[in-house]
This record gives C-alpha cells, sequence and structure tokens, in this order.
C-alpha cells in the first residue's frame, strides 16, 4: 500500500472495514509496506502524520480492494 500524501513522513496508519473494525495498523509506516491478505471490498483509512516541523496532520477517505 503506497499513500501519495504521506510520502516519506513518520505516521500512523489504520486500515478500518465497513463494520468498523481495524483489520491493520502499524507506527512509523514509511509509505510503502504489504498489508496481507484482505478481501476485495471497500475500507477506510485514517492516517496521522508529524511533518518536519512537529505538526501533527490527519488524513482519511476511502480505500477500494479490487484485487
Amino acid at each position: 500500500m503506497t499513500v501519495p500524501l504521506v510520502m516519506n513522513n513518520v505516521s500512523d496508519v489504520e486500515i478500518i472495514n465497513s463494520n468498523g473494525q481495524i483489520i491493520f495498523r502499524t507506527n512509523n509506516y514509511r509509505n510503502n509496506i504489504p498489508i496481507g491478505n484482505v478481501a476485495v471490498g471497500l475500507y477506510f483509512y485514517r492516517i496521522k502524520v508529524r511533518d518536519k516541523e512537529g505538526k501533527l496532520i490527519y488524513y482519511r477517505g476511502k480505500l477500494l480492494i479490487t484485487e
């Protein structure tokens, strides 16, 4: 999984299914990591990034797994 907006900043990432269950979580995500066997479907992500100045930035959105 690669998230373009995160770049190489240190961040925390959560992938959540449609039932609200966290199916994947990682800390210090460096923007390129396999998330394992995940069923095809719609998921949601929450990302917390600390930029170089120490400011926290939050992203969230939808993630569609097709294969």
